[in-house]
């Protein structure tokens, strides 16, 4: 109406970080300097865990990818006891994330890139790394967390090449996976596969979008045509679609 307007407030670093009390809107000087290294196209470090921001993070991968014949992005997310919030508060929050970060640079080395994800998640880009290599140091700064930081680390890992997947497709795997680590008993750690992919295309099902939940299962038995769960899924899909053949 002409004296009524709806808006959005979204998280830059986490969009599903709900709006509090006492939380404040600020409008910045549009003629104010720029930061920083943001003159030469240079990304933004987080001043609290020394890696990238989120967007400076997506568009560091978006520039490098191409250079690589091989990588892995790598999402980690910090959860309490159950999957709870790691924390009270948020900076309870940024503290355990800024530990960690330390651990993982210390046991992942220079050629990764880190870079804040979310409020309680961390991502990598790591290049030239054997994937099964990567799932074992995530596997040790798992119980590394559990022993020193109290607190128990998911971790999706997706490599590239994979199938027909595009570079692009690197993080939205790595999301399917971490989904997939979620679901895991102790070490959560998980390498994008045919049960990933598997997971990714029951949620589509749930959701009631079975043409997308196909196009996954079909993906899922490329990746391994022995996985039973992806057939019998596909063929409920298709029995849905009337197809009964």
């Amino acid at each position: 109406q002409n004296d009524l307007a709806f808006a959005a407030v979204l998280h830059l670093a986490d969009a599903a970080w709900p709006i509090e009390a006492g939380d404040r809107l600020t409008l910045l000087d549009e003629h104010a300097p720029p930061p920083e290294g943001a003159a030469d196209g240079a990304g933004q470090r987080d001043m609290l865990t020394g890696l990238y921001g989120y967007r400076d993070f997506l568009a560091f991968v978006a520039g490098e990818r191409g250079r690589f014949e091989r990588f892995a992005v790598v999402l980690a997310r910090l959860t309490g006891q159950g999957g709870r919030s790691v924390a009270a508060s948020r900076k309870q929050a940024d503290a355990l994330l800024r530990k960690f970060a330390a651990m993982a640079a210390k046991a992942l080395g220079e050629t990764a890139t880190g870079g804040r994800y979310s409020l309680d998640s961390l991502a990598w880009f790591v290049p030239d790394r054997d994937p099964e290599e990567l799932r074992a140091a995530f596997a040790e700064l798992a119980g590394a967390a559990r022993e020193r930081l109290e607190v128990e680390l998911a971790v999706g890992i997706a490599p590239w090449p994979f199938l027909a997947f595009s570079r692009a497709d690197a993080l939205d795997n790595a999301r399917k996976a971490l989904d997939h680590a979620l679901l895991l008993s102790a070490p959560q750690v998980a390498l994008f596969d045919s049960v990933s992919l598997n997971i990714a295309a029951d949620r589509l099902f749930t959701q009631g979008d079975t043409y997308a939940a196909i196009e996954e299962y079909k993906l899922s038995l490329l990746a391994d045509e022995d996985n039973t769960l992806s057939r019998n899924s596909l063929a409920v899909c298709l029995a849905r679609l009337g197809r009964l053949e």
